[in-house]
């Protein structure tokens, strides 16, 4: 088995046990899209190798239970993360109709797959039959069409949600035909639809993890605590923060090969030190400990490189710290949160010439990020000298949300005098 010869001693070679936690992972995966709605659920609890078999009524696991009565993790069916990008349709007819939206829809699945905790499904012209809601592993459906004159290209794009077939998002992208290739113009438009809908707060994200709020902390999925930890950021509460502790704490303990949910708890322990949050026994070590845990499992996780990042700026290895920045942005440079993210830290370590541009790049992809990436614009204004500039930033919304924000305002307004 697995190579080993039949007198391999299992204490001293982990093989079964990391075989058996990739399974455990595999089979979390399969019921999180394609087995979302499978009437038999297939475990393998921890501690163990024998596999169990449970039966699920699918129309009760797919309603949502009141947050007192949540029902076991195990017979729970995870919220439907997976989006298939329907063929576009040309309107203006042409030579080379039809060419331009199905490069289109190509590069929207690229770009939509960048995104590590959401499931692209092909979608082949033979497939549209079950778009009418008969396929349980897509929950959501990226529409749209193409119009085209000799001065102007225009791409209409919108968003529908099964089984209601609700129309959730929309947008218009406008671009001059002498603007550059054909090529760009498709890349660039798809890299702002994904961002739009299937970036860390893109709709998709944000409506999923809305619906994590009505399951108890202990109950969520490693990929549906790691949601709900992106979710709290935006309006962090003291009661919020312990939910979220709770979730990724019983996340890491049922699945502890899940490499972005240990990155989470790692940012969490990172939050608990710059925030001095009391009775969290040393944070600054625990998130080194998880930050590391979490890039070795995944070390194709933006969120793990992102936090290891930090992790590395916190404890002040600088050239670590910079070197993991590159990873970070490498693996997806159209994701606003890592744009802001690595904006935000650049600038706290003194390279505001690099970081001020991401930041703003990243607000204006989305309108939704957590409340900090004011506070580097705030200081990148301030060590620059533009007291001005700094005190505008603090009016912002959310930029008090914590002591930090009255404290840097009074250090803008005494320079100001």
């Amino acid at each position: 088995m697995f190579g080993r010869p039949r007198d391999f001693d299992a204490n001293l070679d982990p093989i079964v046990r990391i075989q058996a936690g990739r399974l455990r992972r595999a089979l979390e995966h399969y019921y999180l899209v394609a087995g979302g709605n499978d009437p038999i659920v297939i475990d393998v609890p921890k501690g163990g190798y024998v596999p169990t078999f449970q039966r699920r009524d699918v129309r009760d696991a797919a309603s949502d239970p009141p947050r007192d009565s949540a029902p076991d993790a195990a017979l729970r069916a995870p919220l439907a993360v997976c989006v298939s990008v329907l063929p576009l349709q040309e309107i203006t007819a042409g030579a080379d109709s039809g060419f331009f939206a199905e490069g289109l829809r190509e590069e929207l699945s690229n770009e939509l797959s960048r995104y590590e905790e959401l499931g692209v499904m092909a979608c082949r012209d033979e497939m549209l039959p079950a778009r009418e809601g008969e396929d349980p592993r897509v929950r959501f459906f990226l529409q749209g069409s193409v119009r085209r004159s000799e001065d102007v290209l225009k791409v209409s794009m919108r968003l529908v949600e099964e089984p209601q077939d609700q129309q959730i998002w929309a947008e218009g992208y406008q671009r001059p035909m002498g603007a550059g290739s054909l090529i760009g113009i498709q890349e660039e438009i798809a890299r702002e639809v994904a961002a739009a809908v299937g970036s860390e707060y893109g709709v998709i994200p944000r409506r999923l993890a809305a619906e994590t709020r009505k399951v108890a902390p202990a109950h969520l999925s490693p990929h549906e605590a790691v949601l709900r930890w992106f979710d709290e950021q935006l309006g962090p509460t003291p009661e919020g923060g312990a939910e979220c502790l709770a979730a990724l704490q019983a996340a890491v303990e049922r699945e502890p090969e899940h490499g972005p949910a240990w990155a989470a708890l790692a940012q969490l322990m990172c939050s608990a030190y710059i925030l001095d949050v009391p009775r969290v026994e040393d944070p600054r070590g625990k998130m080194a400990e998880y930050a590391r845990r979490g890039a070795t499992l995944a070390p194709k996780s933006q969120l793990a490189r992102g936090v290891m990042a930090n992790a590395h700026f916190i404890h002040g290895e600088r050239e670590a710290f910079l070197s993991e920045i590159e990873a970070t942005l490498e693996l997806n440079p159209g994701s606003p949160f890592f744009l802001g993210a690595s904006g935000y830290l650049l600038v706290l370590a003194g390279e505001g010439e690099r970081g001020r541009p991401l930041l703003e790049k990243a607000l204006a992809m989305n309108p939704s990020y957590p409340w900090w990436l004011n506070h580097g614009l705030y200081v990148d204004s301030y060590v620059r000298g533009d007291y001005e500039g700094a005190h505008q930033t603090t009016m912002k919304a959310a930029f008090d949300i914590n002591f930090w924000g009255p404290l840097l305002r009074a250090a803008v307004l005494g320079q100001l005098g």
